[in-house]
């Protein structure tokens, strides 16, 4: 009966020691099913996080190169793709045309009708120049409030010129009568000036117009 009766406790302590063992077991694989979904949560939230940051980055990029209202290229992008026109020219031989405009009387715009006004003025001297250019090969910016510059690949100084005349005619007719100043040089062969420069004898020579005009 002794044996007997110890052979029924052992047994019974190796079920109670089994027992205990899977609910050891039990609890241990639930902790780890635990924490495996954390990680795979973090890991989702890490991806969202660096998609988030990558997106931001990218629209970032976007402000600095494209102007927010007329969606044209910002001054900050002028100097690469005038070197990019440049490097056309040399290769190809192409004629490089440079045009600024100038919208007229915009302060005065502003002040008797609103900015929203004159906003809508902008988007639609936008709209149309962009229309009117090869999206392949030229290049469209705003580089101040209300003056917009193209850089034109392939084109002389005559084309350029008819170019901007369509734009000033169409512009005028779009918004009537609202008028522009405008000014085209064409890129000297022997490369002698900057961008920079080019746009302070255009702004010199816009100036002028204006005053005797």
């Amino acid at each position: 009966m002794i044996l007997l009766n110890n052979c029924l406790w052992t047994s019974y302590r190796g079920i109670r020691s089994y027992g205990d063992y899977m609910k050891k077991k039990n609890k241990l694989e639930l902790e780890i099913e635990r924490l495996n979904k954390e990680v795979a949560l973090l890991k989702r939230m890490n991806m969202k996080k660096e998609y988030l940051i990558q997106n931001l980055e990218h629209r970032l990029s976007l402000n600095k190169t494209t102007d927010l209202l007329t969606e044209a290229y910002t001054k900050q992008h002028l100097v690469k793709k005038y070197r990019e026109a440049i490097n056309m020219k040399k290769r190809w031989h192409f004629d490089i045309s440079l045009c600024l405009f100038d919208i007229r009387f915009m302060s005065s715009v502003n002040e008797t009708y609103g900015a929203d006004f004159g906003d809508s003025l902008i988007k639609s001297f936008s709209k149309l120049s962009k229309h009117l250019i090869r999206d392949e090969l030229d290049s469209f910016f705003r580089i101040e409030g209300d003056k917009f510059f193209l850089i034109l690949v392939d084109c002389n100084h005559e084309n350029g010129q008819k170019i901007c005349k369509r734009i000033e005619n169409e512009f005028y007719h779009a918004t009537d009568g609202h008028k522009l100043s405008y000014e085209v040089f064409e890129v000297s062969d022997l490369y002698d000036n900057s961008i920079d420069d080019y746009l302070k004898m255009m702004l010199k020579k816009i100036q002028y117009k204006k005053r005797i005009n």
